[in-house]
């Protein structure tokens, strides 16, 4: 019966996509990367990255002001020559079309090993740079990198909404939850570190598959399922499957050189906050809805139909990102 609630949810998503456009690439909420390396005595390379969700037309324009000034120039990077031992104080940004929605990660390379890293909003104007980096701050920056990521990450919160579901209870949900970090964590830290290596376009494809599988386990109902009674282990092994999702968003960003561990640690603990967050969200709409229909029927709400409407509903939207990922995929 999962096959074929698979199949259906599918055909449904199908015409689903063809009416409305939903992106396929649910998690694109990467901040614009801009990088400043020191290439010799004097001469620095500035550039810019772009996440895939943000129009080229919308890339910053960055400057070095005087005494640098402009050697040569391409569409997302500039060579800058510079006075011998000098060391740029700031970056000028200006926004020609428009400021996108999105946040900033500067990454500043030095001749003599330094290596610095800065995350906060997109600036209008003069970017100081700083002239040191401490462990906090590359904790507290790629934090906020996966705290941003899970919480703007829409198949992998689905993913999650589906595990309360099946967990039912809060302490079962934390068991679960927490199978699903040390999954997600465990192949975030070995992608990041090079040891292990998976396609993106297959790794989106099978993440959305795995949310399709939850949804049409909680259609089916049947409580003898491993998922169901065992959810704690599904999660673990999803996780580790997540997790190279993760990383592969973990990996346009980059991770602060000189302190690799000090940036693995703060974007799992950023993700694990946002997916703590998330889920205690939904645990408190649960109770204010069973509230306000307790007080209005004078009875307990049924919880089923409203369970069997979410799961459809991200059945559906998962099944549309399984179809248009995997053409991607084979385009």
């Amino acid at each position: 019966m999962t096959c074929r609630l698979c199949l259906f949810l599918a055909a449904v998503a199908a015409i689903f996509g063809a009416t409305f456009a939903v992106p396929a690439t649910a998690h694109e909420n990467l901040p614009i990367v801009v990088s400043l390396q020191e290439r010799a005595p004097g001469q620095f390379t500035l550039g810019h990255r772009l996440p895939g969700n943000i129009d080229p037309g919308k890339g910053p324009e960055t400057t070095l002001a005087a005494p640098c000034r402009k050697q040569a120039q391409s569409a997302t990077s500039t060579l800058y020559a510079c006075p011998p031992e000098y060391r740029p104080e700031a970056i000028e940004f200006a926004w020609p079309g428009g400021m996108p929605s999105s946040s900033l990660l500067v990454r500043t390379a030095y001749l003599n090993g330094q290596e610095h890293s800065q995350v906060g909003p997109l600036p209008e104007g003069p970017l100081p740079l700083p002239e040191t980096e401490s462990a906090g701050k590359v904790l507290s920056d790629y934090f906020v990198i996966g705290l941003e990521h899970i919480l703007f990450g829409l198949d992998h919160l689905l993913f999650l909404a589906c595990l309360v579901i099946i967990s039912g209870t809060a302490r079962r949900t934390v068991v679960t939850v927490t199978g699903f970090t040390l999954g997600h964590a465990l192949t975030i830290t070995l992608a990041s570190l090079g040891l292990v290596h998976m396609n993106s376009g297959a790794t989106e494809v099978l993440i959305a598959l795995s949310i399709v599988f939850l949804a049409a386990e909680i259609v089916r109902g049947r409580r003898d399922t491993l998922a169901w009674r065992h959810p704690a282990v599904v999660a673990t092994i999803f996780g580790l499957l997540h997790g190279m999702g993760f990383a592969g968003a973990l990996a346009e960003i980059g991770l602060a050189q000189t302190a690799i561990a000090l940036s693995l640690v703060g974007f799992n603990l950023g993700v694990e906050a946002g997916q703590m967050v998330f889920v205690c969200a939904i645990f408190a709409a649960v109770a204010l809805w069973r509230r306000r229909a307790t007080d209005s029927t004078g009875g307990a709400p049924a919880g089923r139909p409203v369970q069997l409407v979410a799961a459809y509903g991200v059945g559906i939207l998962s099944g549309y990102w399984v179809w248009e990922r995997g053409l991607g995929l084979m385009a």
